[in-house]
């Protein structure tokens, strides 16, 4: 069987309108500061409220000891409780991972 022969592609010609290189120095802005993490004024505003249902918590617990009711509501007090705190934290951290997203776009933007 014979081969056929390819035949070798001629390379594209190079346009000649490529831009020359700009010279000079471009000016950039530095990237924007790091962002702080929450501090703990913000860890303050829900220590508090989680201190006056300890308390509270605690003297159901003890002034009714053989009342299964305030044993009961102590208990769903204290699921509350985690689930607040747990939400708090949640939004916190959402909260700011959110705004370095935002900051890192904007940045990009500025650089593109």
């Amino acid at each position: 069987m014979a081969r056929l022969a390819r035949k070798k592609k001629e390379p594209e010609p190079v346009e000649e309108n490529i831009p020359t290189r700009p010279q000079g120095e471009l000016a950039l802005e530095p990237p924007p500061d790091r962002e702080e993490p929450p501090n703990a004024s913000n860890l303050l505003t829900s220590v508090v409220p989680m201190l006056g249902s300890v308390g509270m918590m605690a003297f159901m617990a003890l002034s009714q000891s053989n009342n299964p009711r305030m044993l009961f509501m102590a208990g769903a007090m204290v699921f509350a409780m985690v689930a607040m705190v747990g939400t708090q934290m949640y939004r916190q951290v959402s909260a700011y991972r959110t705004k370095v997203a935002d900051m890192r776009g904007e940045y990009l933007a500025y650089l593109a």
